[in-house]
Protein backbone atom coordinates (compact mmCIF):
# COMPACT_ATOMS: atom_id res chain seq x y z
CA UNK A 1 0.00 0.00 0.00
CA UNK A 2 1.24 3.26 -0.76
CA UNK A 3 -0.16 6.83 1.32
CA UNK A 4 1.53 10.13 -0.66
CA UNK A 5 2.57 12.64 1.71
CA UNK A 6 5.62 15.17 2.30
CA UNK A 7 8.60 15.58 4.52
CA UNK A 8 9.43 18.11 6.76
CA UNK A 9 11.19 19.82 3.76
CA UNK A 10 7.96 19.92 1.82
CA UNK A 11 8.93 17.14 -0.66
CA UNK A 12 6.33 14.33 -1.59
CA UNK A 13 6.74 11.10 -1.30
CA UNK A 14 5.33 7.84 -0.18
CA UNK A 15 4.51 5.93 3.10
CA UNK A 16 5.10 2.03 2.60
CA UNK A 17 2.70 -0.71 3.97
CA UNK A 18 2.87 -4.22 3.16
CA UNK A 19 1.15 -7.43 3.69
CA UNK A 20 -2.53 -6.05 4.37
CA UNK A 21 -5.27 -8.37 2.66
CA UNK A 22 -8.51 -9.73 3.05
CA UNK A 23 -9.65 -13.12 1.96
CA UNK A 24 -9.77 -16.06 4.49
CA UNK A 25 -6.60 -14.73 6.52
CA UNK A 26 -7.17 -11.24 6.65
CA UNK A 27 -4.22 -9.15 7.90
CA UNK A 28 -3.49 -5.63 8.66
CA UNK A 29 -0.71 -4.14 6.48
CA UNK A 30 2.13 -3.16 8.25
CA UNK A 31 4.29 0.23 7.46
CA UNK A 32 7.82 -0.82 6.14
CA UNK A 33 9.12 2.78 5.29
CA UNK A 34 7.47 6.06 6.96
CA UNK A 35 9.05 8.02 3.70
CA UNK A 36 10.05 7.13 0.56
CA UNK A 37 11.23 9.98 -2.02
CA UNK A 38 8.62 9.84 -4.85
CA UNK A 39 12.02 9.51 -7.46
CA UNK A 40 12.26 5.57 -5.45
CA UNK A 41 9.45 4.41 -5.79
CA UNK A 42 9.47 2.40 -8.76
CA UNK A 43 12.82 0.63 -7.38
CA UNK A 44 11.40 0.41 -3.77
CA UNK A 45 8.54 -1.53 -5.29
CA UNK A 46 10.55 -3.82 -7.25
CA UNK A 47 12.99 -4.29 -4.25
CA UNK A 48 10.02 -5.67 -2.02
CA UNK A 49 8.66 -7.67 -5.38
CA UNK A 50 11.86 -9.42 -5.34
CA UNK A 51 12.67 -10.30 -2.01
CA UNK A 52 8.95 -12.08 -2.18
CA UNK A 53 10.05 -14.17 -5.30
CA UNK A 54 13.02 -15.11 -3.54
CA UNK A 55 11.15 -16.31 -0.19
CA UNK A 56 7.62 -16.58 -0.86
CA UNK A 57 5.96 -19.43 -0.76
CA UNK A 58 5.31 -21.85 -3.81
CA UNK A 59 4.09 -24.77 -2.24
CA UNK A 60 0.49 -23.90 -1.65
CA UNK A 61 -1.61 -21.28 -3.90
CA UNK A 62 -3.26 -19.74 -1.05
CA UNK A 63 -0.60 -19.07 0.75
CA UNK A 64 1.84 -17.24 -2.38
CA UNK A 65 1.17 -13.98 -0.57
CA UNK A 66 3.07 -11.35 0.87
CA UNK A 67 1.45 -11.21 3.56
CA UNK A 68 1.88 -15.14 4.47
CA UNK A 69 5.40 -14.24 3.85
CA UNK A 70 5.49 -10.93 6.11
CA UNK A 71 3.33 -13.23 9.30
CA UNK A 72 6.52 -16.22 8.87
CA UNK A 73 9.41 -13.98 8.78
CA UNK A 74 8.39 -10.85 10.55
CA UNK A 75 8.75 -7.06 9.52
CA UNK A 76 12.13 -6.42 10.64
CA UNK A 77 13.84 -9.65 8.91
CA UNK A 78 11.49 -8.75 5.99
CA UNK A 79 12.43 -4.61 5.69
CA UNK A 80 16.16 -5.96 6.25
CA UNK A 81 15.82 -7.77 3.30
CA UNK A 82 14.03 -5.13 1.58
CA UNK A 83 16.29 -2.37 2.41
CA UNK A 84 19.46 -4.66 1.47
CA UNK A 85 18.05 -5.68 -2.35
CA UNK A 86 17.20 -1.78 -2.59
CA UNK A 87 20.47 -0.81 -2.35
CA UNK A 88 21.57 -2.73 -5.25
CA UNK A 89 19.07 -1.64 -7.34
CA UNK A 90 18.16 2.17 -6.40
CA UNK A 91 20.52 4.27 -8.85
CA UNK A 92 19.45 2.36 -11.51
CA UNK A 93 18.72 4.90 -14.14
CA UNK A 94 16.17 3.16 -15.36
CA UNK A 95 14.23 2.06 -12.16
CA UNK A 96 14.06 6.12 -11.25
CA UNK A 97 10.71 8.02 -11.68
CA UNK A 98 11.87 11.21 -12.57
CA UNK A 99 9.79 14.73 -13.14
CA UNK A 100 9.62 13.82 -17.02
CA UNK A 101 8.08 10.18 -16.89
CA UNK A 102 5.40 11.88 -14.13
CA UNK A 103 4.69 14.62 -16.74
CA UNK A 104 4.14 11.85 -19.26
CA UNK A 105 1.87 9.78 -17.10
CA UNK A 106 0.24 13.33 -16.33
CA UNK A 107 -0.29 13.95 -20.46
CA UNK A 108 -2.78 10.55 -20.46
CA UNK A 109 -5.11 12.45 -17.92
CA UNK A 110 -5.84 15.57 -19.33
CA UNK A 111 -8.94 17.48 -17.84
CA UNK A 112 -11.88 17.76 -19.94
CA UNK A 113 -12.76 21.26 -21.55
CA UNK A 114 -15.02 22.57 -19.19
CA UNK A 115 -18.10 24.30 -19.86
CA UNK A 116 -18.77 27.60 -18.19
CA UNK A 117 -22.11 27.92 -16.05
CA UNK A 118 -21.14 30.01 -12.82
CA UNK A 119 -23.44 32.48 -14.46
CA UNK A 120 -26.65 29.47 -14.41
CA UNK A 121 -26.22 28.96 -10.56
CA UNK A 122 -28.93 30.40 -9.37
CA UNK A 123 -31.53 28.35 -11.10
CA UNK A 124 -29.55 25.19 -9.46
CA UNK A 125 -29.68 27.09 -5.69
CA UNK A 126 -33.11 27.83 -6.00
CA UNK A 127 -33.66 23.86 -6.93
CA UNK A 128 -31.80 23.41 -3.82
CA UNK A 129 -34.37 25.40 -1.48
CA UNK A 130 -37.06 24.39 -3.03
CA UNK A 131 -36.40 20.65 -2.54
CA UNK A 132 -35.38 18.77 0.74
CA UNK A 133 -34.81 15.88 -1.25
CA UNK A 134 -32.56 16.93 -4.13
CA UNK A 135 -30.84 18.71 -1.67
CA UNK A 136 -30.65 15.51 1.24
CA UNK A 137 -29.23 13.41 -2.46
CA UNK A 138 -26.95 16.47 -2.80
CA UNK A 139 -25.26 16.53 0.29
CA UNK A 140 -25.05 12.95 0.92
CA UNK A 141 -24.02 11.58 -3.10
CA UNK A 142 -21.95 14.59 -4.67
CA UNK A 143 -18.60 15.94 -3.89
CA UNK A 144 -16.58 18.83 -4.10
CA UNK A 145 -14.69 19.57 -7.28
CA UNK A 146 -11.89 21.69 -8.08
CA UNK A 147 -13.45 23.77 -10.09
CA UNK A 148 -16.64 25.42 -8.41
CA UNK A 149 -19.04 25.30 -10.08
CA UNK A 150 -18.88 21.82 -11.08
CA UNK A 151 -19.36 18.64 -8.86
CA UNK A 152 -18.65 15.16 -8.46
CA UNK A 153 -21.58 12.78 -8.59
CA UNK A 154 -21.73 9.11 -7.01
CA UNK A 155 -24.23 6.95 -8.29
CA UNK A 156 -25.63 4.70 -5.72
CA UNK A 157 -25.62 1.11 -6.47
CA UNK A 158 -27.31 -0.07 -3.44
CA UNK A 159 -31.19 0.65 -3.59
CA UNK A 160 -33.49 -1.06 -1.02
CA UNK A 161 -32.77 -5.09 -0.79
CA UNK A 162 -30.70 -5.34 -4.27
CA UNK A 163 -27.75 -6.88 -4.52
CA UNK A 164 -24.76 -4.33 -4.06
CA UNK A 165 -23.20 -2.82 -7.40
CA UNK A 166 -25.63 -4.59 -9.00
CA UNK A 167 -27.13 -3.03 -12.63
CA UNK A 168 -29.41 -4.39 -15.13
CA UNK A 169 -28.80 -3.90 -19.03
CA UNK A 170 -31.34 -1.15 -19.21
CA UNK A 171 -29.90 0.73 -16.51
CA UNK A 172 -26.39 0.60 -18.08
CA UNK A 173 -27.31 1.91 -21.41
CA UNK A 174 -29.03 4.87 -19.95
CA UNK A 175 -26.42 5.45 -17.21
CA UNK A 176 -24.19 4.88 -20.73
CA UNK A 177 -26.26 7.83 -22.44
CA UNK A 178 -25.96 10.33 -19.41
CA UNK A 179 -21.86 9.90 -19.22
CA UNK A 180 -22.10 11.29 -22.33
CA UNK A 181 -24.80 14.11 -21.55
CA UNK A 182 -23.12 15.59 -18.64
CA UNK A 183 -19.97 14.07 -17.61
CA UNK A 184 -17.68 14.24 -20.78
CA UNK A 185 -17.76 10.89 -21.69
CA UNK A 186 -16.13 9.60 -18.55
CA UNK A 187 -17.63 7.75 -15.75
CA UNK A 188 -15.42 5.56 -12.72
CA UNK A 189 -16.13 2.20 -11.18
CA UNK A 190 -15.47 2.90 -7.36
CA UNK A 191 -14.03 -0.30 -4.67
CA UNK A 192 -16.76 0.73 -2.86
CA UNK A 193 -19.11 -0.96 -6.09
CA UNK A 194 -20.82 2.33 -7.09
CA UNK A 195 -20.29 4.29 -9.84
CA UNK A 196 -19.04 7.92 -9.95
CA UNK A 197 -19.25 10.75 -12.88
CA UNK A 198 -16.60 12.99 -12.37
CA UNK A 199 -17.02 16.32 -14.21
CA UNK A 200 -21.09 17.34 -13.84
CA UNK A 201 -21.36 21.06 -14.22
CA UNK A 202 -24.05 22.52 -10.40
CA UNK A 203 -26.51 23.16 -13.21
CA UNK A 204 -27.46 20.02 -14.46
CA UNK A 205 -27.34 18.02 -11.15
CA UNK A 206 -30.97 18.99 -10.91
CA UNK A 207 -32.00 17.04 -14.08
CA UNK A 208 -29.04 13.94 -13.22
CA UNK A 209 -31.30 13.73 -10.24
CA UNK A 210 -34.44 13.66 -11.56
CA UNK A 211 -32.85 10.55 -14.74
CA UNK A 212 -31.38 8.78 -11.96
CA UNK A 213 -34.55 8.20 -9.79
CA UNK A 214 -36.23 6.74 -12.62
CA UNK A 215 -33.43 4.20 -12.68
CA UNK A 216 -33.49 3.64 -9.05
CA UNK A 217 -30.09 4.72 -8.71
CA UNK A 218 -30.41 7.82 -6.83
CA UNK A 219 -30.61 6.47 -3.40
CA UNK A 220 -29.19 9.10 -0.79
CA UNK A 221 -26.54 6.79 1.41
CA UNK A 222 -23.55 6.98 0.37
CA UNK A 223 -21.00 6.62 3.16
CA UNK A 224 -23.88 5.28 5.33
CA UNK A 225 -24.64 1.77 6.53
CA UNK A 226 -26.84 0.72 3.70
CA UNK A 227 -24.01 1.75 1.29
CA UNK A 228 -22.53 -1.83 2.15
CA UNK A 229 -19.82 -3.38 0.05
CA UNK A 230 -20.51 -6.87 -0.48
CA UNK A 231 -18.74 -9.53 -2.52
CA UNK A 232 -20.37 -12.42 -4.64
CA UNK A 233 -20.01 -15.53 -2.61
CA UNK A 234 -21.14 -18.43 -2.85
CA UNK A 235 -24.09 -17.48 -5.29
CA UNK A 236 -21.26 -16.95 -7.83
CA UNK A 237 -17.92 -18.04 -6.64
CA UNK A 238 -16.13 -21.19 -6.38
CA UNK A 239 -13.57 -20.04 -3.33
CA UNK A 240 -16.39 -18.81 -1.51
CA UNK A 241 -17.53 -20.79 2.22
CA UNK A 242 -20.88 -18.91 2.62
CA UNK A 243 -23.17 -16.46 1.13
CA UNK A 244 -23.12 -12.81 1.34
CA UNK A 245 -25.26 -11.34 -1.16
CA UNK A 246 -28.51 -12.68 1.20
CA UNK A 247 -26.99 -11.03 4.43
CA UNK A 248 -26.27 -8.05 2.28
CA UNK A 249 -30.14 -7.26 0.82
CA UNK A 250 -31.54 -8.10 4.66
CA UNK A 251 -28.86 -5.30 6.16
CA UNK A 252 -29.99 -3.03 3.41
CA UNK A 253 -33.95 -3.69 3.92
CA UNK A 254 -33.19 -3.08 7.48
CA UNK A 255 -31.24 0.04 7.95
CA UNK A 256 -33.79 1.57 5.24
CA UNK A 257 -37.08 0.75 7.10
CA UNK A 258 -35.04 1.94 10.02
CA UNK A 259 -34.96 5.35 8.50
CA UNK A 260 -32.56 6.60 11.36
CA UNK A 261 -29.28 5.52 8.90
CA UNK A 262 -28.91 9.19 8.47
CA UNK A 263 -28.56 10.17 12.30
CA UNK A 264 -26.51 7.06 12.87
CA UNK A 265 -23.88 8.61 10.36
CA UNK A 266 -20.86 7.23 8.36
CA UNK A 267 -21.16 3.65 9.23
CA UNK A 268 -19.12 1.40 6.48
CA UNK A 269 -20.01 -2.53 6.44
CA UNK A 270 -17.97 -4.71 4.14
CA UNK A 271 -19.27 -8.61 3.97
CA UNK A 272 -17.41 -11.36 2.36
CA UNK A 273 -18.39 -15.21 1.72
CA UNK A 274 -14.33 -15.94 2.63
Amino acid sequence: GLAIQKNEKDEIGFKVLVGGGQGRIPYIGQVIRDFLPKEHLLSYIEAITRVYNQLGRRDNIHKARIKILLAEVGLEKFSTLVEKEWNHIKNNEKLKLTDDEIKKFKSFFLDPKYKESKDLETRFTQKLKENPDFSEWYHLNTRSHKKDDHRIVILSLKPKGQPPGDLNAEQMRTVADMTKKYSHDEIRVTHEQNLVFPYTRKVDLYQIWEELKKLNLATTNIELASDIICCPGMDFCALATARSIPVAQQLSNYFHELKSEKNIGNLRIKISGC
